[in-house]
């Protein structure tokens, strides 16, 4: 298996949920070469049952590992 770009690595480790206790699961390169970032959120969090999109930590964390 491939390792993750630096870039994608970077992202992970800079991600952070502002609503819970999130962990970086797994990376993982899909059949098209995207690479996905799995994100283990706590039983409740708003962002792993809809609520609230995690754009904002997304965009944070795209800004922390640039």
């Amino acid at each position: 298996m491939p390792q993750a770009p630096d870039s994608v690595r970077a992202l992970a480790a800079a991600y952070t949920c502002g609503h819970c206790n999130s962990n970086t699961a797994r990376l993982a390169q899909a059949e098209d070469g995207m690479w996905h970032i799995g994100i283990e959120h706590d039983d409740g969090c708003p962002v792993l049952n809809g609520t609230v999109s995690d754009i904002h930590d997304t965009l944070r964390a795209l800004r922390r590992s640039a």
